[in-house]
Formats: structure tokens, C-alpha cells, sequence
């Protein structure tokens, strides 16, 4: 079997019970270009993608569906949003999907993990710019799903991050800082890289990860050839080293279609990588072009029978099985 495990659907339905119609507007016309059924979106993934199953996310950054938006209705979206995928998940029989969280409100999101829990959900999304480590207020959505066992799935957001000085609080680290010295456009294709590596920053040096070491983390759409460089430099200026976090709390989807991919997985670990086209966007991980053939690559690798099982259903399904 081969698991998908970054897609992303938007289908015209999603918001109907919705009670901001206005919003609902605006997130249809934002969005015409990507509408499909579902049907036909299960169609390309079978026939093009050659993939068994898949684990679809929201893209809803065109109307702020990450973190700028009124918390009230944030509140609301988190809710209906949840239950429409919910019942796509049942119905299909083909999708797994993230829950969506509205961490403007961390207290109600954290009771929203608890009431998608045991609902067909993989894992709840998150956005990957955001310092979640230096923010005190959200460690209660990452201390709850460590406690539902159901991991956290980061991803690029689009630039949808807090507005900081209206939202949430943020003890800014100085040392996070180090990281904008560093041109990262060299070491990794999918740049900007510098605030999705102050994210990962704020989590390893706020002590969190050493307090939960069982929280499990999926990083989305970021590759894995940054991660010898980012060790590197952790090191160098005197940070932890941040591979033995990443081995114990951190899996990442890829698209494995960059050179040195498979030294890379030999760095990170076999048993830490997930298979992902970015079906439905295209795709920061790989530039877009190669979504057809992001399978096809994979079989061009030479992988092990065990690679190969790892990285394309194996870690997924002990990521799901919770």
C-alpha cells in the first residue's frame, strides 16, 4: 500500500453550516481555481499519483483559516470544518484527514483535541512559522494531544502566522535570532527557511520536548535536506544538538526527489519518513512540477524492501495507530 500523506482538497460544501455567510464568500471566491469533487480528486490520486490512500489538510490561507482571524470565529470554523471532514473521512473510505484547531483561543483548541480524539482524525494541523516554544500559553494544545497520543502535523502556512502584538504573548529568545545570519537558500529548496527553523528552535530550547518526550510531531512540506546544515549550526552557536530531539518527537513527510535524499534519510532514519506528493497545491517540497511522478522517483531510488515499506506506509501506520 502506498499512503499519500500531504494532500489538500477544497471542495465547495465544506463551510455550509457555516453561519457567516460572508466569510463563506470570500473563501469560494478565493478559492474557485482549486474546487473539485471529490470524486475526481480520488481519481488523479489513484490514476496519476498511483497512491492507495491519502491524508488530506485544509488550505485556507486565502482567507486567513490560520491564525489572523476574530477567535469567535475561528471558534465556529474550527468546529464546522472538523465535523464536514469527519464525515468525508467515514464516507470515503479512501482519505484520512488533520483536524484544524484555532489556537487564537489555545484553551478551546485544546478542547477540541479532546473531541476529535477518538474521531477518524491522523493528527491535528498546526502552521510551522509560528514560535510555538515561546509562546506559554499554547503549551496546553501540545501537552494535550501528547496526552491523546495523537500527533501534531506542522505545516507550511502560507504566511498566515499570529498577529503577535494583538493575539498571543511571545517571550522572544534572543538566540533565535542567530538564525537569520544564516543564508539558508543554499541548503534547502524549500526557502524561506529561517522561520520555519525558529519555529523548531523555540520548541528544542523551551524545554517542552524534554517534558514530553512522548508528543509526537509531523513536519509538512519542509524536506530533509536541512537538517545536516541546521545540526550544524545549532551546534556551532552553541545550542543542543537538535537531532536527538528530532529522532525521538519528529517525523517528516517528503517528496524524495532532491539529490542526497537518501543520505539524508541515512541522517534522520529511515523509520522517521513519510511519502507526500502535496497533492491538490503542488508543492513547496517539490517545486510543483513533479507531483505526477513523486512514486515513480521513489522507484528509481533503489530502495531496500525495508525503505521502501517504511517511507511509503510502515511509519504512517504507527503514526495512526494510537
Amino acid at each position: 500500500m502506498i499512503i499519500d500523506a500531504d494532500a489538500h482538497i477544497a471542495t465547495l460544501t465544506c463551510f455550509d453550516r457555516l453561519r457567516d455567510k460572508e466569510w463563506q464568500r470570500t473563501y469560494i471566491q478565493n478559492n474557485q481555481c482549486f474546487f473539485v469533487t471529490v470524486e475526481e480528486h480520488i481519481d488523479v490520486a489513484r490514476s496519476q499519483l498511483q497512491v492507495d490512500r491519502q491524508l488530506i489538510n485544509f488550505f485556507g490561507g486565502s482567507v486567513g483559516l490560520n491564525y489572523k482571524i476574530d477567535s469567535c470565529l475561528a471558534r465556529e470554523l474550527m468546529t464546522v470544518y472538523n465535523d464536514y471532514m469527519s464525515c468525508l473521512v467515514q464516507e470515503s473510505k479512501f482519505f484520512d484527514a488533520t483536524a484544524w484547531v484555532a489556537a487564537q483561543d489555545p484553551r478551546s483548541a485544546a478542547k477540541e483535541i479532546d473531541r476529535i480524539a477518538d474521531q477518524p482524525f491522523f493528527a491535528v494541523f498546526l502552521g510551522d512559522t509560528t514560535m510555538w516554544g515561546s509562546m506559554p500559553e499554547m503549551r496546553v494544545i501540545f501537552e494535550r494531544a501528547c496526552d491523546r497520543r495523537i500527533p501534531l502535523y506542522l505545516h507550511f502556512n502560507l504566511d498566515q502566522d499570529f498577529d503577535a502584538k494583538t493575539l498571543i504573548n511571545i517571550n522572544t529568545d534572543a538566540r533565535l535570532a542567530l538564525i537569520d545570519r544564516v543564508s539558508w537558500s543554499s541548503h534547502s529548496k524549500t526557502d524561506p527557511l529561517a522561520p520555519f527553523l525558529k519555529m523548531l528552535t523555540s520548541l528544542i530550547i523551551s524545554g517542552w520536548l524534554d517534558d514530553m518526550p512522548d508528543l509526537r510531531i509531523v513536519l509538512a512540506e519542509r524536506a530533509i535536506d536541512w537538517i545536516a546544515p541546521y545540526c550544524d549550526f545549532m551546534i556551532n552557536a552553541g545550542l543542543p544538538n537538535p537531532l536527538p530531539y528530532l529522532k525521538q518527537n519528529f517525523w517528516l513527510t517528503t517528496e524524495p526527489e532532491h539529490p542526497g535524499f537518501k543520505q539524508d534519510a541515512e541522517l534522520i532514519g529511515w523509520d522517521r519518513l513519510l511519502f507526500a506528493t502535496d497533492h491538490g497545491h503542488g508543492g513547496m517540497d517539490a517545486g510543483g512540477k513533479n507531483v505526477p511522478y513523486d512514486y515513480s522517483t521513489i522507484k528509481n531510488l533503489n530502495l531496500t524492501p525495508k525503505q521502501h515499506t517504511l517511507l511509503t506506509n510502515q511509519n504512517y501506520q504507527q503514526l495512526k495507530n494510537r
